[in-house]
């Protein structure tokens, strides 16, 4: 009887190792770590949301296609005009930071600030400004 109860145990143990997961099939993770320049520079963007302290103004920029090239210059268009800009991605005291320049065009100039990452993967970054501005970038995943 005692055979029987012990080889029924381990015939339970056997069982439950058998159920675990696998982490080496698990999909690879989508947060981005250290940088956004893979992510940003990569396909086209839109403004998901833009919260100019308290008031949603994400309706300015429908219809913008935002792009990012690697040699600094931000480009924001749509069917009849297009906006240049200039970005840069910095590390201030362990705080990943987007700064966005579109100085003196138009709605988007309201975008300029030096934006804090919260959180970002590959198709979303969101953050904030020290004034209370929260923006939000999608990635364009059908064009």
């Amino acid at each position: 009887m005692k055979t029987l109860k012990l080889l029924f145990a381990l015939l339970i143990v056997i069982a439950f190792n058998a159920c675990k997961k696998d982490s080496s099939t698990a999909p690879p993770p989508t947060e981005i770590n250290g940088s956004i320049e893979p992510a940003l520079t990569t396909g086209t963007w839109r403004v998901g949301l833009f919260n100019d302290n308290g008031t949603d103004k994400t309706d300015k920029f429908l219809n913008f296609d935002l792009t990012f090239d690697k040699s600094g210059i931000a480009t924001a268009k749509n069917d009849s005009v297009t906006f240049i800009g200039s970005w840069w991605s910095s590390n201030e005291s362990g705080h990943l930071k987007l700064n966005l320049d579109f100085v003196n065009d138009g709605s988007f100039e309201d975008l300029t600030h030096d934006w804090s990452i919260i959180q970002q993967s590959i198709t979303q970054i969101q953050m904030s400004h020290s004034s209370g501005d929260k923006l939000t970038l999608n990635k364009n995943l059908i064009k």
